[in-house]
């Protein structure tokens, strides 16, 4: 159905400059111009939803029932309405153009159901204030920025925002429904995936010596996708796979599966992280971040009583001949040489991680030469490390982790998804608002 008019309006300006002076004409500019858009904008939506009864119902004394472009929320039939008159209240509505007040018309369906069509059509849900676009906005704002300033920053925009209240309650309900934790069926070909966490604070306070004392975890997973070389910084193309905030790792067991058997996967070496991805993708190599076995064999030669001066050269000792080697023999006798150092020189420690963890130092190499499907725009070998991630982990914790602040789980979880969704532009933020359509407008003076 396609339904296009125009309308036409008496438009009268005036300027007032008591001592000839025009200093400050854009500013009243500016304040005039956001004063006349809501009022236009609502006399075209009230004219149009007119002229959109009149094709689908008919005029008031000759009714006709054709197909309409919106439901009846009861049955969900798309004919057979008729005119119910109109509400006896205006609908007071937030919008990015200021706030609107529309004189909502009805219908009723033949199943009962009374019901302003225009709020369907313009993407109201029932009982909401805030419109869709508006919404989208106040969110997005609302993950950069405190809900003070993300206000603030609304009324500059439109001239109107709804409270601090609100824009919190916004965020809370629409982060529940942006679960990140759904699997995705869009992501094609993945050369690989970064799995790492971190602690964010959320949750009771206990005091400093418990165990949440850091707060609850963030487990996030992500694809990469291809890296951009052509800038002085070398930028990563990344799609969220999953996250979770408060929960265990098997709830991304799901989301990874779903994976189209990417390249290769790099975690930080977290036990349970690995006992998930022998779950998940058991087919998959599992390649330890190169920057993390550093820094884990660094941590066991303290618990050896190693001292500090000695335990870089003596780790890089340790691995680099393990990192370095080009085969899997020349791999194996250098993890064996590892070990033998470290069980000859009794450091307990750092031979039961080099146990447990040396084969998975440089599965990268044996992917490389390998015929799985790692390779990337700009990127000459696989992932080995887990920069990449730590990276997003920075910019949540850049919101989350302020200076004597500590979040609810759900209020926290609720952040976190939604910062992650609309930061990588993922198919559950898309889902939120129906703010996207091939609706055109034209304006012009005569």
């Amino acid at each position: 159905m396609l339904l296009r008019f125009e309308i036409n309006r008496e438009l009268r300006l005036g300027l007032d400059a008591p001592d000839g002076n025009l200093l400050g004409f854009e500013t009243a500019a500016l304040a005039t111009e956001r004063a006349l858009r809501p009022g236009l904008w609502e006399s075209l939506l009230e004219e149009y939803q007119e002229r959109l009864l009149d094709q689908v119902c008919g005029l008031r004394r000759k009714p006709v029932s054709r197909p309409a472009p919106f439901t009846c929320p009861g049955c969900g039939s798309d004919q057979g309405f008729r005119r119910r008159g109109s509400r006896s209240r205006p609908r007071r509505l937030f919008t990015r153009m200021g706030r609107l007040s529309l004189r909502l018309a009805q219908v009723g369906c033949s199943c009962g159901r009374r019901f302003a069509p225009l709020l369907q059509l313009l993407g109201v849900e029932p009982g909401a204030r805030l419109a869709p676009g508006l919404a989208r906005r106040a969110v997005a704002l609302a993950t950069q920025t405190s809900f003070a300033k993300a206000t603030d920053h609304l009324k500059v925009e439109t001239g109107l925002a709804p409270s601090v209240r609100t824009i919190r309650r916004l965020v809370r309900r629409s982060g529940e429904r942006c679960d990140l934790t759904v699997p995705r069926s869009d992501l094609e070909q993945v050369p690989a995936i970064l799995v790492d966490g971190t602690r964010i604070p959320a949750g009771p306070r206990l005091g400093r010596k418990h165990w949440n004392a850091r707060g609850v975890e963030l487990n996030i997973a992500c694809a990469v996708m291809k890296r951009d070389q052509s800038g002085r910084r070398p930028k990563a193309k990344l799609e969220i796979v999953g996250a979770t905030v408060g929960e265990r790792w098997r709830a991304l067991e799901p989301a990874i599966r779903a994976c189209r058997d990417p390249g290769i996967v790099v975690s930080d070496g977290d036990w349970e992280i690995q006992k998930m991805l022998g779950r998940a993708v058991p087919q998959v190599p599992h390649q330890l971040c190169t920057f993390h076995i550093h820094h884990d064999v660094r941590h066991r030669l303290w618990r050896d009583g190693v001292a500090f001066q000695s335990r870089g050269e003596i780790a890089d000792g340790l691995l680099l001949p393990i990192l370095n080697a080009h085969s899997q023999n020349s791999r194996l006798k250098a993890l064996q040489s590892a070990l033998d150092l470290a069980v000859g020189n009794g450091w307990k420690h750092t031979a039961g991680h080099l146990g447990r963890s040396g084969e998975r130092v440089s599965t990268w190499r044996s992917v490389k030469y390998g015929n799985r499907a790692w390779r990337m725009d700009g990127r000459s070998q696989p992932e080995h490390t887990t920069s990449v991630l730590e990276r997003v982990m920075r910019e949540v914790n850049r919101r989350i982790d302020c200076a004597g602040n500590r979040w609810t789980v759900p209020g926290a979880r609720a952040m976190v998804n939604l910062l992650l969704a609309s930061r990588y532009e993922h198919p559950q933020w898309r889902g939120l608002w129906k703010d996207h359509g091939n609706v055109e407008t034209w304006a012009g003076l005569r």
